[in-house]
């Protein structure tokens, strides 16, 4: 994976090797999920259960790959559900597509 563009420093870049790059949204709501013991058909429908009509197993799919960000709405829902900080997911989601810009640029 290459270099993060400058338009992400201030977004969890760290200069020094103790401090590892922080994971993109798609890794925080595996790891989250997985720590749960949840299946993404099992996540999707909290999702739905808390408001998020449109969300299915295979956008939480999407969203673990990094193909898609989820959008504000879908982010305070995940916060909800998953006890995760929204400041934490949106940190995760800036991260995501900068790596994806990054990788567009290509």
């Amino acid at each position: 994976m290459g270099a993060l563009p400058p338009s992400c420093k201030g977004y969890g870049m760290y200069q020094d090797h103790e401090h590892p790059a922080p994971d993109g949204i798609g890794m925080l709501i595996r790891s989250a999920r997985r720590r749960r013991g949840w299946s993404q058909d099992n996540l999707a429908l909290r999702l739905v259960m808390v408001g998020l009509d449109s969300v299915d197993r295979t956008q939480v799919s999407r969203w673990e790959r990094d193909e898609r960000t989820p959008g504000p709405h879908s982010r305070e829902r995940l916060a909800l559900v998953l006890d995760l900080p929204a400041d934490r997911l949106d940190q995760a989601a800036r991260v995501s597509r900068a790596r994806r810009r990054a990788l567009n640029r290509k």
